[in-house]
């Protein structure tokens, strides 16, 4: 026998909750299967022999949108973007997040916090965090 997942509502109410929760009406900035999330921006961490590299996803911010500080070897990123209403345009479905949001990340103790860089291109936060020289690789020499 053929099951679906799909049922049929039992109630006027459960209709009518299914349809205005199927995702087409969804406020500006929330996601149509996430009202309750906090969005926050995707990234790829990676690290060299000498640093360590965390590129986060920010596409339409401008760099003025974003902080970043360090404390207590914790990495803070956070940022905001509005919602802009726009007179005469009136949105069925708003799928790009807005609003506030922070990532943190635990640094490794051999990272030098005095030391790190950051730059924005094209929609990317690029965050560059040195390895203190004393926990860099090398190659030890036998005498």
């Amino acid at each position: 026998m053929l099951q679906t997942s799909l049922t049929a509502p039992n109630t006027m109410t459960s209709l009518l909750d299914s349809f205005f929760n199927d995702g087409f009406f969804v406020r500006p900035g929330r996601a149509a299967d996430s009202d309750a999330q906090q969005w926050r921006p995707v990234v790829d961490l990676s690290q060299t022999a000498d640093s360590y590299t965390i590129d986060v996803e920010l596409p339409g911010f401008k760099k003025d949108q974003v902080s970043l500080s360090v404390e207590d070897h914790v990495l803070r990123i956070s940022g905001e973007r509005s919602f802009v209403e726009q007179e005469g345009r009136n949105f069925t479905r708003v799928e790009r997040r807005y609003g506030s949001f922070t990532r943190t990340f635990e640094l490794p103790k051999n990272a030098s916090v005095a030391d790190i860089s950051a730059s924005f291109e094209d929609g990317v936060l690029s965050i560059v965090v040195p390895k203190a020289p004393e926990a860099q690789a090398r190659q030890i020499t036998i005498g």
